[in-house]
């Protein structure tokens, strides 16, 4: 990471609701910094169909509530980077052939999912394998 100054931008406090996205490329897309990460977004209540799903990088603090994902193209629904203090509830995706959900990077820390999301989330969630063992908590 690069030292932060005042020319290092801050993105914070983004919310979110009542989104529909149709025939778009990617879903949605956060990006911070390493040294100046994305702070407290917030998605609820929304439909998301585009070839590309939710990818989610260098970003504390997530909320994704009543979320669906559709994709037409083979990538995940969602896909988060060295993300931290996610919590995502009422999530729903449409089966492609490829895992639903990577998590990724090792500072990727305190992601949190609901069991009931998933068929199966042991198969359907990816976790790096550079993760901590208590980085991502099913309930």
């Amino acid at each position: 990471p690069m030292p932060v100054t005042e020319e290092t931008p801050s993105f914070r406090n983004i919310f979110m609701k009542n989104i529909r996205v149709v025939d778009s490329h990617k879903a949605a897309f956060f990006m911070g910094l390493p040294e100046m990460n994305v702070k407290n977004i917030r998605l609820e209540n929304s439909v998301f169909e585009a070839e590309e799903g939710i990818t989610v990088i260098d970003t504390d603090g997530l909320e994704l509530i009543n979320v669906k994902v559709i994709t037409t193209g083979d990538d995940a629904a969602l896909t988060l980077y060295n993300t931290k203090n996610v919590n995502v509830k009422d999530f729903s995706f449409v089966e492609n052939g490829k895992t639903p959900v990577r998590v990724l990077g090792k500072l990727s820390k305190n992601v949190r999912f609901e069991e009931d999301d998933f068929t199966s989330a042991a198969q359907q969630i990816q976790q790096d394998k550079s993760l901590s063992k208590k980085a991502v908590t099913i309930k």
